[in-house]
């Protein structure tokens, strides 16, 4: 048994350190699989054809098709009083509406203001709380995650926030922590970090968007060496350096679109970008464009449209670290980006736009979900970097997810002010290595413990059959006595004298005392006298058949110990010195308890309760004698005292008493000591509400 306990708890660690969840955080952070969230597989929004993702929310769990903000941290949804009592397809056209009421999980902290970039749409608030949160269907679960319920058309559809800050309820609350956080808090995901690309219906036969927590598609970008750090702003982040913007058209004609360098965030909650008026006014001269004050949009007659499709300008954004030099990188997108359709809230019927906006002052400089079409997005929180590239659109598109790992000097703390860095291969090689020679070991110690186990019970087993075969439970012979506990030596043979009486060659016999039964009556073996010639034959073992008449011991022994009267026993001198070895008693073996039925034990009655059946009456009556005294517990049939037989089941009590007060036992029927009748017995810091 304490083998079992060594090697049990060891081929679990051993299939723990497998599955990397034995340990804690270390192992599981190294080996944690990034998590691919699944598309809704459909192209959603009231500004743009924009693929969508599902998660749930709620308890039972509410379906939900979102877009993704790269600048929220909490998880937005509709509430049913932001669609109108006749519009029935608004519910579906907005992603479905979350009923709060319907949850039993749902907590209420409030109405608050969202807060998303600077000025980007106008001031609107929210039901915020907490509430369980899931990724798709079947994926990661997190309970207690804030959640704020929407009714403002300027979302068309809710928000899965990516960024990993804490939301403030009030001034003094310490922070609820976002999914991204949770997620890596319980070893969800190897890193606090996640790729994305918007997705786009102009390639191919439409392509989805990509979203990857705790890595990214390596499938779907082209990569280059550019880094940016990340900024200390709350909601704003992500900030690059746009260097320049040019236009080029099918004709080889070229424009800037931008005078000088500026920096903008880049957010994927918005649809539009947002540039200075110098730029926008620039962009109105290459396209044509004209801008509607009233509905603020840049619209786009059919006309017009099949022009600029057939000039097919690109626009390439160069982007770098700082508003000018250092290395850049370059984003192209083609005019098909650019060709968005508006329709029902923002324009009665569906109308062609350009998403470009007028931005009011620097900090409302933005890059949103027009720009993640044809731009692949990578975030390391815990390296505080990300990066930018070209997103790509092989025929075969497919799926490559690459985890990324947390630094050597990772916590799970936003805030913290890492510096960029690589992953490094050779650390992950150190901990393979590692894990590889702990597994060695433990499985190598597994295998002996199991080893030296089944010796043991083979050894038990073995000596179980010795003994099973020489101690009889009824009466063990002598000769079994002599085979366990003597050194027997078998007799020389025998040899006729002169007189023609039988001697032995041999002179010299080891004696040997022993006991025959349970009163102690020795018997003596043959033992070494003086040569003599002169012999006596042994005498038939009548002393034993007072122990047990009948019987005939000397039918149970070998002629050498006296079983054949033929044979010559030397008499004893009564000086020889001989040293008697002591046997055993027939009475002192431990005796072989009989085996219990595999029914529960009953537990005793309660005193003060009365029978309340024949059975129980019955079952009272046989647990004391006539003169009204408890039973004896010693075995009916002889037992020793001391010897308690279990019983489990009333079909096993004694028969009712005779009228001599003594119970007549059935066959096999045992006193049992037991009553048949009775009762069994982080991330610190945070922002304001909506980030």
């Amino acid at each position: 048994m304490r083998l079992t306990a060594i090697a049990t708890p060891l081929w679990l660690a051993s299939f723990q350190l497998l599955t990397c969840t034995y340990g804690g955080v270390d192992l599981r952070t190294r080996d944690s699989r990034a998590i691919s969230v699944p598309s809704s597989q459909f192209f959603d929004g009231d500004d743009g054809p924009w693929s969508s993702f599902s998660i749930q929310a709620g308890t039972p769990p509410q379906p939900f098709r979102v877009f993704v903000s790269t600048s929220i941290s909490a998880t937005w949804l509709i509430l049913p009083v932001g669609c109108s009592a006749g519009a029935l397809t608004c519910p579906s056209e907005r992603g479905n509406v979350y009923n709060v009421t319907a949850s039993t999980t749902w907590r209420e902290q409030g109405n608050h203001i969202l807060l998303i970039g600077e000025d980007l749409i106008p001031t609107a608030a929210g039901t915020f709380g907490n509430d369980t949160v899931g990724i798709g269907n079947g994926g990661p679960t997190l309970s207690d995650q804030v959640v704020a319920g929407i009714a403002t058309g300027q979302f068309w559809l809710g928000m899965f926030g990516l960024n990993p800050k804490a939301t403030n309820y009030t001034p003094t609350d310490p922070g609820q922590p976002s999914f991204m956080t949770t997620l890596r808090q319980q070893n969800l995901i190897p890193s606090l970090s996640y790729g994305y690309t918007a997705g786009n219906q102009y390639r191919l036969k439409t392509v989805l968007g990509s979203l990857t927590l705790g890595g990214y598609d390596s499938a779907r970008f082209a990569p280059n060496d550019i880094t940016f750090p990340l900024a200390a702003n709350n909601t704003a982040d992500l900030i690059v350096g746009i260097q320049a913007i040019k236009s080029t058209d099918s004709n080889g004609k070229s424009h800037d679109l931008l005078s000088s360098g500026i920096l903008a965030h880049v957010d994927s909650s918005v649809a539009d970008i947002w540039l200075p008026a110098e730029s926008c006014a620039l962009f109105e001269q290459a396209f044509g464009l004209v801008y509607d004050s009233v509905n603020m949009l840049y619209p786009v007659n059919s006309t017009w449209e099949a022009t600029l499709k057939a000039l097919n300008p690109n626009v390439t954004f160069t982007l770098g670290n700082g508003a000018s030099g250092g290395p850049t990188v370059s984003i192209t997108l083609p005019y098909a980006a650019f060709d968005l359709q508006a329709t029902w809230p923002k324009y009665p019927n569906g109308t062609r736009y350009f998403p470009l906006q007028r931005a009011t002052n620097p900090a409302n400089y933005t890059l949103g979900r027009t720009f993640l079409q044809e731009a692949y997005l990578t975030v390391d929180y815990e390296r505080g970097n990300f990066s930018i590239s070209q997103a790509i659109f092989p025929d075969s598109l497919g799926k490559n997810i690459v985890p990324i790992t947390a630094p050597d000097n990772s916590t799970t703390n936003p805030s913290s002010s890492s510096q960029p860095t690589s992953s490094s291969s050779s650390n992950s090689t150190k901990i393979g290595i590692a894990l590889g020679v702990v597994l060695g070991l433990l499985l190598l110690i597994s295998a002996i413990a199991i080893f030296l186990l089944r010796r043991r019970r083979s050894q038990r087993n073995t000596s179980a059959r010795s003994q099973s075969q020489s101690h009889s439970p009824r009466s063990p012979s002598l000769l079994s006595h002599l085979r366990k506990f003597t050194k027997y030596t078998r007799p020389p043979p025998f040899s006729r004298s002169s007189s023609g009486r039988t001697i032995r060659i041999d002179e010299t016999f080891d004696k040997v005392e022993m006991n025959t039964d349970i009163d102690h009556s020795r018997y003596e073996a043959p033992g070494s006298e003086p040569n003599q010639e002169s012999r006596t034959l042994l005498p038939p073992p009548a002393a034993f058949s007072d122990q047990e008449p009948a019987r005939n011991f000397s039918n149970h022994f070998p002629s050498e110990l006296g079983g054949d009267t033929q044979h010559v026993h030397p008499p004893r001198s009564g000086t020889e010195d001989f040293q008697p070895q002591e046997m055993y008693a027939s009475g002192s073996f431990a005796p072989i308890e009989l085996p219990a039925t595999e029914e529960p034990l009953l537990m005793p009655q309660s005193q003060s309760s009365t029978a309340d059946s024949p059975a129980e009456a019955d079952a009272g009556a046989v647990r004391r004698s006539s003169s009204g005294r408890k039973g004896s517990l010693r075995s009916l049939r002889g037992g020793r005292p001391g010897l308690h037989h279990r019983h489990s089941t009333l079909d096993s009590l004694p028969s009712a008493p005779s009228e001599g007060g003594t119970p007549e036992p059935r066959e096999g029927e045992f006193f049992s000591p037991i009553s048949p009748v009775g009762e069994r017995a982080e991330w610190t810091g945070g922002e304001e509400a909506g980030r």
